[in-house]
């Protein structure tokens, strides 16, 4: 029988690692606003409804 992955942070678990770093050293600035919601966006090469997903998932996090 094939096992089942289960991810609760499903957008989370779809970036890559290394959107994954870029994510966790860049969200202080983007919430101090240093960066723009779009810049930060174009960082993760993420589009906008995305974007917004993955901030919210990880703002549960934090």
């Amino acid at each position: 029988m094939k096992e089942i992955f289960y991810c609760p942070w499903l957008n989370l678990c779809l970036l890559t690692k290394e959107q994954r770093e870029i994510l966790t050293l860049n969200y202080s600035r983007w919430i101090n606003k240093a960066i723009t919601s779009t810049e930060f966006a174009k960082l993760l090469n993420l589009n906008k409804q995305l974007f917004r997903e993955v901030i919210q998932e990880y703002d549960a996090m934090v």
